[in-house]
């Protein structure tokens, strides 16, 4: 390796090895808020507007969620450096309510934030580089992150276990949000096939994550949920 290669390698693993801070940018943290209170609302164009792309496949899945979702009381949201200057690596605990129920869900989700040429934050939906991943992947072994997931997994279950009935409803949700995107997504592929037009299939970007939401990086093992 050159001096400088060896200095920016140096300089990523000292970034990764920074412990999960709370101190965010307030523009980030509101661009995270804005997510979850327009995903409560089923709200794509919002998210989209936040994003830097959207599958047609996730806008249906946002807009059927708003269905389901009543609110996110609680948001808490962490971040490392991201894999280049002026980026982050957020990682999110989230509790949410849904329609019929008190009890509130623990969740988590990753989101990597970005800011544009004129310093405007946005979510990176989109499919992310090789290098990219394995910089998240790395991060989301740390033993701060690891312990993060291990609360949500644990305040879940528990939840689940005192809550058949709330399972039950999770469970039916997510098998009807599937269903209804297979059935949107085959009606707009009839259409284009009836103009001779391909339509996009509703082709999906890795956009299923730990807790079910879209994100763009469904390389990152986070636990498994079945709601937002």
């Amino acid at each position: 390796l050159s001096e400088d290669e060896s200095e920016t390698k140096e300089d990523s693993e000292e970034d990764q090895m920074v412990p999960l801070k709370t101190d965010l940018d307030m523009s980030v943290q509101t661009l995270i808020y804005t997510y979850y209170d327009a995903l409560a609302r089923g709200d794509a164009d919002a998210i989209l507007n936040i994003s830097n792309t959207m599958d047609e496949m996730e806008r249906i899945k946002i807009q059927q969620l708003g269905k389901y979702i009543d609110l996110y009381p609680t948001v808490d949201i962490y971040y490392k450096p991201g894999p280049v200057e002026n980026s982050f690596v957020i990682f999110v605990y989230t509790e949410a309510t849904f329609t019929g129920f008190e009890e509130k869900v623990a969740g988590s989700q990753t989101f990597l934030v970005y800011a544009d040429e004129e310093g405007n934050y946005y979510l990176d939906e989109g499919e992310w580089p090789q290098e990219v991943v394995d910089y998240v992947m790395e991060m989301v072994y740390h033993e701060d992150v690891v312990e993060l997931y291990n609360k949500v997994e644990v305040e879940y279950n528990e939840t689940m276990e005192a809550n058949p009935t709330l399972f039950a409803f999770l469970a039916a949700m997510e098998s009807d949000i599937r269903t209804e995107i297979g059935l949107i997504i085959a009606g707009q592929m009839a259409e284009g096939d009836g103009t001779g037009e391909s339509g996009d299939g509703g082709e999906g970007t890795g956009t299923e994550t730990g807790n079910g939401e879209g994100t763009g990086e469904s390389e990152t093992p986070e636990p498994t949920y079945v709601y937002a």
